[in-house]
């Protein structure tokens, strides 16, 4: 079974994260699939790459982190119990959330793809859900309830007068019937860290609803071609 191994952004500095990509997790590109979060994964790190070459270059000013699929996982599954291994983990992959603008988790709610961000100089969370009628709020519940409680241990405040605004975003749609969530998922999270508002950037692209399909073999041939730079290139040229 071929693999490609794709490292995340610490590729460029001193992450030991990588993610393997096999033949069975590329069918799920094929349309009409649902995604599975190996492939969400190395888009991920295909985006992140091409934030940090822009940092390095200076072509941008924005910080930001793009986790991966495991990172919710273990907000459900170790809540706020351990600072300590949430900042390994942060480490891990070479960010310090101090340093950061934007924190960006991809999540599931049953089989469903959404992206939360959290935008940390606002002290707010933007979720991008393109299944309005598919309820996330269990999710984004925990998320908000991880970052009170985080924020609240990297900057001692007292969690019980903290709050944290939640925006949801709805325009950005995945075609009715179809398993485009995590395509979805994949656009915003590339928009972010590069500058892009996601909701105007997808539907001006006209990569909204039907148009979603058609992203599916730009990111199978990118991860094919360990190239990272189709998705930010589709969402500035595509028409």
């Amino acid at each position: 079974m071929n693999q490609h191994i794709f490292k995340t952004a610490g590729q460029i500095k001193k992450s030991r994260i990588q993610v393997k990509v096999s033949s069975d997790d590329l069918r799920t590109l094929n349309p009409k699939a649902y995604i599975n979060d190996q492939i969400l994964n190395a888009c991920f790190t295909m985006a992140q790459k091409s934030h940090k070459q822009l940092r390095a270059s200076q072509s941008t000013p924005i910080t930001a982190a793009i986790l991966h699929s495991q990172f919710f996982i273990k907000i459900q599954t170790i809540g706020t119990s351990d600072r300590c291994y949430y900042d390994r983990w942060l480490a891990t992959q070479g960010f310090h959330i101090k340093d950061l603008e934007y924190l960006i988790i991809p999540a599931n709610a049953r089989k469903h793809w959404f992206i939360a961000v959290i935008d940390i100089p606002e002290d707010r969370i933007e979720i991008y859900n393109s299944l309005p009628g598919h309820s996330v709020e269990k999710e984004v519940d925990q998320i908000t309830n991880w970052w009170l409680w985080y924020s609240s241990e990297l900057y001692d405040t007292d969690t019980d007068v903290a709050s944290c605004p939640v925006i949801y975003h709805h325009k950005i749609r995945q075609a009715e019937g179809s398993n485009d969530c995590g395509v979805v998922a994949s656009l915003v999270a590339t928009c972010i860290p590069h500058g892009l508002p996601p909701t105007k950037t997808i539907q001006e692209k006209g990569l909204n609803q039907e148009g979603l399909g058609k992203v599916r073999a730009v990111i199978k041939r990118a991860i094919q071609e360990n190239n990272i730079d189709p998705l930010l290139s589709i969402l500035r040229t595509a028409n």
